[in-house]
């Protein structure tokens, strides 16, 4: 159901049972709605990131020596022989080494 703009009187049921009359007290609108249009002298709108300004500052940026540093402390921090076997350890480590770059951009998008 579609209402018509305007001034509404309706009821109001409550979870226990009682009503409520509900009246509104706010008159309609009847001048137009004023368009008002901003004049930005100058702005481009497009501002450029600086990262030495902003919250990210502190920010250690990716590199390959961080991601292997990464990659060691996850090697040693996940209890690998509750999950697989110990034979197939080498083999589970190289594939991993070899796909953490996938692995980590999974990882972001699970993650965003």
């Amino acid at each position: 159901m579609f209402l018509r703009p305007g001034k509404f009187n309706y009821v109001v049921e409550y979870p226990i049972g009682t009503f409520f009359f509900h009246k509104t007290s706010i008159l309609i609108r009847s001048e137009p709605i004023p368009f008002k249009q901003f004049n930005y002298q100058g702005n481009t709108g497009f501002q450029e990131f600086d990262k030495s300004s902003s919250v990210f500052k502190d920010w250690i940026e990716d590199n390959r020596h961080r991601i292997n540093e990464c990659l060691e402390h996850d090697f040693k921090n996940i209890e690998w022989l509750r999950i697989i076997e110990k034979p197939d350890l080498t083999f589970v480590k190289d594939f991993i080494t070899e796909n953490y770059d996938k692995l980590r951009v999974i990882y972001k998008y699970i993650l965003s």
